[in-house]
């Protein structure tokens, strides 16, 4: 009786795992870990971000701290960013600058 239980359990579990979606890693409508798609404002780098399929943020954790973003994966166009601090998520604003274009900015 107990062996019939466990194995009618296996196999539901087993269908189901079968039946389901997968999930993809690169949804756009999720948050992505896009932390290595940027470069901090005031590096060399920030120049020519785009041109090197990266994105520039301003924020006083730069890159040190997670950035997590939807849109367009891996290299952009983003559509939200946020970053994790010491006190959790907050959004990160989009503006653009002379010579540098689109740069995620944290306002506090």
């Amino acid at each position: 009786m107990m062996r019939k239980l466990i194995t009618t359990a296996l196999l539901t579990v087993a269908g189901a795992a079968i039946v389901a979606p997968a999930a993809h890693a690169d949804d756009t409508r999720d948050y992505n870990d896009a932390t290595s798609n940027f470069v901090l404002y005031t590096d060399p780098a920030a120049i020519n971000a785009k041109t090197n399929g990266k994105q520039v943020v301003a924020s006083i954790y730069g890159t040190s701290h997670p950035i997590y973003c939807k849109g367009a994966t891996p290299k952009g166009p983003f559509t939200d960013c946020m970053q994790h601090d010491d006190f959790g998520w907050f959004h990160l604003s989009q503006t653009q600058l002379p010579q540098i274009g689109t740069v995620w900015v944290h306002l506090t």
